[in-house]
C-alpha cells in the first residue's frame, strides 16, 4: 500500500531475510534501495543475502570480466537462465535489469512479477520487479535473482543496465585502460550493524 515507504520496506526484508524467504527479502530489499534515505542500508542487507554463496564460487579470490566499450562507457557480458545479455554497466543505476525489448523477447524468464516504482531522471514510472531463476556475472552465478523491467530500449547496443544492487557485493574497480571489471568479495556485515 506504501510502495514509497523504504523504511517499511527494508523491515519487511529483514523479517524475510529472517524466515530464510530470499526471494521476498530480495523483492522488499530491492524496494528500499530505491529509496534515498534507506539506499546504503537496502545495499547492506542484499550483500549479505548472496555472502557466503559469492564467497564460495569466487574463494574469496578476485573476479575478473572482460568488458565491451561503448563509446566512453562500457557493457559487460552476463547470461541470464542461458540467453546471453549486455548490460551497460551504470554505477548510479541501483537497480540491475533490463529493457522493454529484451523482456519481451525473452518473456519466459519473467517469473513473479511485482510493481515498483522507479526514480528516474525524468521522473517516477510505474514497472515490475521480477524473479529469474539465474543470474551469472563472470563466474558466479546469482540463484532467484530479482531485475527491474527498465522502461527503455536501446537496440542492439545493449540489453540492460548492471547496477549497484549487483555491483555494491563486491568492492570492485573498472579498469578502463584494459577493459577489465575487478570484482573482489565483501564480507558480510552483522545484522545489529544495520
Amino acid at each position: 500500500l506504501t510502495p514509497d515507504s523504504g523504511e517499511l520496506h527494508l523491515r519487511l526484508a529483514r523479517w524475510a531475510a529472517q524466515e530464510k524467504d530470499i526471494e521476498q527479502a530480495q523483492y522488499h530489499g530491492l524496494m528500499a534501495m530505491n529509496q534515498l534515505d534507506t539506499r546504503d542500508r537496502a545495499e547492506s542487507l542484499l550483500r549479505d543475502l548472496d555472502a557466503a554463496a559469492i564467497s564460495a564460487q569466487t574463494g574469496n579470490q578476485e573476479l575478473v570480466v572482460k568488458l565491451d566499450r561503448l563509446g566512453n562507457q562500457f557493457v559487460v557480458p552476463v547470461s541470464i537462465e542461458g540467453y546471453p545479455a549486455k548490460l551497460l554497466l551504470d554505477t548510479g543505476a541501483s537497480l540491475t535489469g533490463l529493457t522493454t525489448h529484451y523482456v519481451n523477447a525473452h518473456y519466459s524468464l519473467v517469473k513473479s512479477p511485482k510493481p515498483i516504482q522507479l526514480n528516474t531522471a525524468s521522473g517516477t514510472v510505474d514497472s515490475i520487479l521480477f524473479s529469474v531463476d539465474s543470474f551469472s556475472l563472470g563466474d558466479v552465478t546469482f540463484s532467484k535473482h530479482m531485475l527491474t523491467k527498465f522502461p527503455m530500449d536501446a537496440g542492439a547496443h545493449f540489453d540492460g543496465l548492471l547496477g549497484v544492487d549487483i555491483l555494491g557485493r563486491f568492492d570492485f574497480v573498472i579498469d578502463q585502460d584494459k577493459a577489465l571489471l575487478r570484482l573482489r568479495p565483501r564480507q558480510s556485515t552483522q545484522q545489529g550493524d544495520r
